[in-house]
């Protein structure tokens, strides 16, 4: 009976946004006079479909991505989803009844913890710089999907994805495409106009935030930085977040000088040591709960980056993710501040290398000890 099997599945696939579990293939097999395949899947997952759509500028890349993940196991199974280099700072995860779906990050990227067999419905931001002008995105068993990406300019574009571009109004590339076996591959050939960031630099980041249980929060930066070719350097401040003191060079700047719709813009004459400082409302912690904080839109990559979050004290904390990789707390800050924070309750480090443009984040999950 193998010729009706293979008859039969593209047929079904070929049916609009089509997707076919093993029962019921097994009871389509049966009314054929089929043999029914065997009760284990010969893989664990699925993706049957994945949109993406987004903006690419300035060689990073502003993604929202829908997966629907069908998992076929009846146990805990590991979906990767994200490469390592793309930051998520906003996510959802749709459960089948009776499972639960988590988003977990290892070094290999983001996937999703899916609790047993059943659909998953993932919708996530991704942020991230592209490599060597590449994005590619192909998680494994994904079956199709559709993207529809805007590039800021390109004066090429390519990758093993059959791309179909037009050029809109404002001069922007509009690249989209049916995904097929290697999902999101597209290369970006700048047409050599400079950008606002281009000559933008940060290092040294070393950032402080402390949470109340009521949600009121504060978070400092120190870092390092030099301005791009006009001598602008443009920090986007989470949403919701209050500017509060801006040194540069030791010099304290009046906070409505420098803040133009929720983005912090800096005139830089020469490398100088900069300190900012927020002030924001997160939802009161209670019982149990989840936690979700964000530093500011950082224009280009940052060399050297610690973070460090003070939680209240009295709750459990776990599942912590972040844009950057567990550290100890503790670490002295390259520069002296003159923002006093005096952090009490638990503490939880962070740090990376290179921290990718973008906004990072940090979120976990809390409960009280019994």
């Amino acid at each position: 009976m193998r010729p009706l099997l293979l008859l039969l599945v593209p047929s079904l696939a070929l049916a609009d946004g089509a997707t076919l579990r093993w029962s019921e293939l097994e009871i389509l097999l049966r009314k054929e006079g089929a043999t029914p395949p065997p009760r284990a899947a010969p893989r664990a997952w699925s993706v049957p479909s994945l949109q993406v759509n987004g903006e690419i500028e300035n060689a990073r890349a502003d993604l929202h991505l829908v997966f629907d993940v069908e998992v076929l196991a009846d146990r805990w199974t590991l979906v990767p989803l994200l490469p390592s280099s793309l930051a998520v700072p906003a996510a959802s995860v749709a459960s089948p009844p009776g499972r639960r779906g988590l988003l977990v990050r290892d070094g290999g990227g983001v996937s999703l913890a899916a609790d047993g067999a059943g659909r998953y419905h993932v919708e996530l931001d991704a942020e991230g710089a592209l490599d060597h002008g590449r994005l590619q995105l192909s998680p494994s068993g994904l079956a199709g999907g559709r993207a529809s990406l805007t590039v800021q300019g390109a004066e090429k574009i390519g990758g093993r994805t059959p791309w179909r571009t037009h050029v809109t109004a404002d001069g922007a590339m509009v690249a989209e495409a049916a995904l097929g076996p290697y999902g999101v591959d597209l290369t970006v050939q700048s047409s050599g106009v400079s950008t606002s960031e281009a000559g933008a630099t940060i290092e040294d980041l070393d950032a402080v935030t402390v949470l109340s249980l009521g949600g009121n929060g504060v978070t400092r930066l120190l870092f390092q930085a030099t301005g791009d070719e006009s001598g602008l350097l443009e920090l986007r401040l989470p949403e919701g977040a209050r500017l509060w003191r801006v040194y540069v060079a030791g010099a304290a700047l009046p906070p409505a000088s420098v803040l133009r719709a929720g983005a912090v813009r800096l005139a830089l004459k020469q490398h100088s040591k900069i300190e900012l400082a927020f002030t924001f409302e997160a939802p009161p912690m209670g019982i149990r709960g989840r936690y979700h904080l964000e530093l500011p839109r950082l224009p280009v990559p940052v060399r050297g980056a610690r973070w460090e979050l003070w939680l209240p004290s009295g709750l459990q904390y776990g599942a912590p993710q972040a844009a950057m990789s567990p550290a100890s707390c503790g670490a002295a800050p390259a520069i002296r501040p003159r923002t006093p924070i005096t952090p009490v309750g638990t503490c939880l480090g962070f740090e990376r290398p290179v921290l990718e443009p973008g906004r990072a984040y940090i979120e976990g999950k809390y409960d009280q000890p019994l």
